[in-house]
C-alpha cells in the first residue's frame, strides 16, 4: 500500500478548524499560531511521540488500523524544536544507519549545499558533543537533512525558524515549496 493522505478529524486546537489534511502531493503547509497555543503538542501528536487515537485518523480516505498507521509512521520525517546530535560526524549525524540516500538532494533542500561546495562544512567534520562544534543554524539544517535521509514522504519540521537566518528561511521555503517529491508541514 502507499501512502497517499493522511486525515486528522475531531482536533481541538484553537489553531486548526476541527481537521487537517495532508495530501502527499509535495505540497507546504505552513502551521502558525501565537507561542504557547499548543503547535509542538499538535505536531508531536501527529508523528506519533504522542498516542494517536486512531478513531480520528483516516488514511488513504479509510480509518486507520495498525497496518495503515504503520505505514504512515514509516513515510514521515519529524524535526522538533530541539535536534539533537551524537558525538561523530556530519555523516554519522545524518545517515544514522541509512545506506543509500542522495546526499546533494538533501543537502540542497537543507541548504547546506554552499557550505559542503565551499568547504566550510565537511562529511567527515565532527559535530563535537551534542552538536557542541556547530552553529544553531547548522544543526537545524543537519535535522533536516537528517529527516531527508530516510526518504519521506511527508516532513514535519516543528519551530521551522528556529536558528535560522531569515535569508535562510526564505530560500529554504522557496526550495521547498517549488520540490513536489515530498509534503512538508512546518511549524512557525
Amino acid at each position: 500500500m502507499e501512502l497517499k493522505s493522511v486525515e486528522f478529524t475531531n482536533l481541538n486546537y484553537s489553531f486548526v478548524k476541527k481537521r487537517i489534511t495532508i495530501k502527499c502531493d509535495g505540497s507546504t503547509k505552513i502551521i502558525s499560531s501565537a507561542s504557547g497555543t499548543g503547535k509542538s503538542t499538535f505536531v508531536k501528536s501527529l508523528v506519533g511521540i504522542f498516542p494517536l487515537d486512531k478513531e480520528n485518523i483516516f488514511i488513504n480516505g479509510r480509518a486507520a488500523d495498525d497496518e495503515s498507521l504503520k505505514l504512515f509512521l514509516e513515510n514521515i520525517g519529524y524535526i522538533g524544536q530541539q535536534p539533537k546530535f551524537f558525538k561523530g560526524t556530519i555523516k554519522e549525524n545524518i545517515l544514522l544507519g541509512v545506506t543509500e540516500t542522495n546526499l546533494d538532494k538533501i543537502f540542497f533542500f537543507s541548504c547546506l549545499d554552499e557550505e559542503f561546495a565551499e568547504g566550510k562544512l565537511k562529511l567527515d567534520s565532527d559535530v563535537g558533543f551534542g552538536g557542541s562544534a556547530i552553529s544553531g543554524g547548522q544543526k537545524k539544517r543537519l535535522a533536516i537533512a537528517r529527516a531527508l535521509a530516510t526518504a519521506p514522504k511527508i516532513l514535519f519540521v516543528d519551530d521551522f525558524a528556529e536558528g535560522l537566518d531569515v535569508k535562510t528561511q526564505g530560500e529554504m521555503l522557496k526550495r521547498f515549496r517549488e520540490d513536489k517529491s515530498f509534503s512538508k508541514v512546518l511549524v512557525v
